[in-house]
């Protein structure tokens, strides 16, 4: 059978070398894209690097003592206004109550 070749006029030409244009601006853009991404992880990790650690260390070390904490905290000695008592609020933090 007959097949068809598209003749390559002038306007199909200057499409054709604008399409190709095209794709190259877009391979950079991507370029730069990925670039622009690789430092933002980069950065983010640097920042967040230590603080992460410190953190996941720390719950690591919860849970290797059985949620206990290393060293015991105790609340200071709390005072209050006369005619007032010391309540403990639903986690334990100590408040004032007429």
């Amino acid at each position: 059978m007959f097949t068809h070749t598209p003749r390559l006029t002038p306007s199909t030409a200057k499409k054709t070398a604008r399409w190709a244009q095209e794709k190259g601006a877009s391979l950079v853009e991507y370029a730069l894209l990925v670039a622009l991404i690789a430092v933002v992880c980069i950065s983010a990790v640097a920042f967040l690097g230590t603080s992460t650690s410190k953190s996941t260390g720390d719950a690591g070390t919860a849970v290797a003592n059985g949620g206990a904490e290393d060293t015991p905290t105790t609340q200071p000695e709390m005072q209050c206004a006369p005619g007032w008592q010391i309540q403990l609020d639903q986690f334990g933090n100590p408040y004032c109550y007429p």
